[in-house]
């Protein structure tokens, strides 16, 4: 009696970008003007824009925007959020901190 061996093909698939681990960026102090857009840099097409909006005396309202390559994407909210204080917020496979320093 005849065997017959069938190996099954074995294909590898590059991790989506929804697979990758989240990046870690953290911008350090970031100089922010009440009303203001604040483009941040985050390389490889990505930018970051930090608004941030009073809400009284000692809170702001944050809204934070990826732009890649030119295209608005995740958008995430802080509020009440306190100047001068680390925030972590994540947009899509991007985790950000940052610390709001009011002009």
């Amino acid at each position: 009696m005849a065997a017959a061996v069938l190996l099954g093909g074995c294909s590898k698939q590059a991790p989506s970008a929804s697979d990758a681990p989240p990046k870690s960026v953290d911008l350090g102090v970031v100089e922010l003007t009440a009303n203001t857009p604040s483009r941040q840099d985050l390389g490889g097409g990505t930018v970051c824009v930090i608004t941030a909006v009073p809400l009284g005396p000692a809170g702001i309202e944050l809204t934070v925007v990826l732009e890649q390559n030119g295209k608005n994407g995740p958008t995430a909210h802080a509020a009440p959020a306190t100047p001068d204080q680390p925030q972590r917020l994540a947009l899509g496979n991007i985790a950000l901190q940052f610390t709001p320093h009011m002009k």
